[in-house]
């Protein structure tokens, strides 16, 4: 239970991450937002753009393979355990 669980908290957190901002500022310029790093910020007097396509695409792939794979494995936890009961074991 407690790894399905850490699926959805883990894409959860990670979006929360990457669409808001860390709760920690030890990132350096990976601090900012995938919104601002899209439009390029000044980091230590160099300017970064540090988002593209590719960077998008993981993001939203995390949560969209991760999310149904918990609730894929929550019904088939809970027709194991029917099965159990069943047999009386």
């Amino acid at each position: 239970m407690t790894v399905v669980s850490s699926g959805i908290v883990t894409s959860a957190a990670f979006l929360k991450v990457h669409l808001w901002k860390p709760t920690t500022d030890i990132w350096g310029v990976w601090n900012n937002n995938y919104f601002k790093l899209a439009k390029g910020v000044w980091h230590e007097g160099q300017f970064i753009k540090g988002i593209d396509w590719i960077d998008w695409a993981l993001l939203l792939d995390l949560p969209a393979v991760s999310i149904p794979a918990c609730i894929a494995s929550l019904k088939k936890r809970k027709e194991v355990k029917e099965k159990l009961l069943t047999e009386g074991k």
